[in-house]
């Protein structure tokens, strides 16, 4: 993102009322229900329809600089200006007009700081993103993935388990919120950004084995484990395999009726099993226990359906 001028007031902001206030140092409760088996994707926020996305766009303005707004509308005050060429980072894309224009939520920079406002789409051009690295890394524990950098502005796209695959393709060099943000890339194409704090160095492991069990991710093969044999012709839970001479069962995660992939039957299988009516056992269990909680609820299911939708 390059840099664009902000020309106006300071005092409009919330963060200025807040100084004027003297709250900035102040400390606030806020009391947050955690339940069992809650939902693992936060609840839209109430407000206008709107697609999250993370992408750059670029002003396409035919030579006046393209005016940003606090909010979705000419009614709001302008915030910035940013001229022809500059690249923004779009979170988001209106998914209605106001009054014939969208109004899409961009995020730029001022100096060293970012700042988020709303521009008109009719003005914002596609543009390939740069990328400035590709270093694999996993999640070190569940974590969001955001539509933009920080907290406050962002929304979360999507919700990762510990040990997800993600490729870093830039990193920022300032703090937003309290964190580092990257941006990052899943195995799907997926992009959006994580706080560095939640990732280390290191690909996904393809299987791991687990006293007499196998554990293996989806998409992967029997010519991915060095020196295993198939006893059979299915890869999939509830097969037996030799490697170095030691037979194992599979568990394929997602996978607990032993027909090799993640669908609805196996969804089927799992509700069974919460309402106690068709226990899973051993491996079955296993390949649905998906982060190895020793249990098998809604978070676990949440898991298998990212499986079935190839996230």
């Amino acid at each position: 993102m390059q840099n664009v001028s902000a020309p106006y007031s300071e005092g409009r902001t919330t963060k200025k009322a807040y100084i004027d206030m003297g709250l900035m140092d102040s400390g606030f409760n806020f009391i947050v229900p955690v339940f069992e088996n809650m939902p693992a994707m936060a609840s839209p926020r109430p407000g206008r329809n709107v697609t999250l996305v993370t992408e750059n766009v670029v002003i396409a303005t035919q030579s006046s600089p393209l005016t940003i707004r606090s909010g979705p509308g000419t009614s709001y005050n302008p915030i910035a200006r940013a001229d022809k060429g500059s690249i923004l980072l779009r979170i988001e894309k209106a998914d209605e007009s106001e009054n014939g224009i969208y109004w899409d939520k961009v995020i730029y920079s001022i100096g060293n700081e970012l700042g988020v406002g709303y521009a008109t789409r009719e003005y914002l051009g596609d543009v390939t993103a740069t990328q400035t690295c590709s270093e694999p890394k996993i999640t070190t524990e569940i974590c969001n993935l955001r539509n933009g950098p920080g907290t406050t502005d962002s929304k979360v796209k999507q919700i990762l388990p510990a040990g997800t695959g993600i490729t870093v393709i830039d990193k920022m060099n300032v703090s937003v919120d309290g964190h580092i943000w990257y941006r990052v890339r899943l195995e799907n194409g997926t992009e959006g950004y994580i706080s560095s704090a939640f990732l280390e160095d290191g690909v996904v492991e393809k299987y791991k084995i687990d006293g007499t069990y196998v554990k293996i991710i989806p998409g992967t093969t029997i010519e991915d484990i060095p020196g295993a044999v198939l006893n059979g012709e299915i890869f999939a839970t509830g097969a037996s395999i030799m490697i170095d001479g030691v037979s194992y069962k599979v568990a394929l995660k997602g996978d607990c009726n032993g027909d090799g992939k993640s669908d609805s039957m196996d969804m089927y299988q799992i509700i069974q099993h919460i309402l106690g009516n068709t226990l899973l056992q051993e491996e079955y269990f296993m390949a649905v226990d998906t982060n190895s909680d020793s249990k098998i609820d809604s978070m676990d299911m949440y898991n298998v359906i990212q499986i079935i939708l190839n996230k």
